[in-house]
């Protein structure tokens, strides 16, 4: 164990490129001494792509909260997609 962690968290799918900018970083920093953890959002029903597990299988250190159940529900349901300026009309984006 060293004394460089980090932690990262995924929230969405399909998997974009901050999904493959996560696993990518999480596979390298051990190699540079650190420690790493990834949480990650998952969908079981949705093809490997969707599957944390499928998705991130190589990484040692990963978490998956499991969106499944909540995407069947729909969009009363908790978990079911991350932040979105569309949810939140007061907030600014930078140009």
């Amino acid at each position: 164990m060293t004394d460089r962690r980090v932690v990262s968290g995924i929230l969405f799918s399909p998997r974009g490129g901050s999904a493959h900018a996560a696993r990518a970083l999480n596979a390298r920093l051990p190699g540079e001494g650190w420690d790493t953890s990834l949480v990650a959002g998952s969908r079981r029903d949705a093809g490997p792509a969707q599957d944390a597990r499928a998705f991130y299988g190589e990484l040692d250190d990963l978490s998956v909260v499991d969106f499944t159940t909540a995407a069947r529900r729909g969009a009363d349901a908790p978990l079911v997609r991350g932040p979105s300026r569309r949810t939140r009309p007061r907030l600014r984006v930078a140009r």
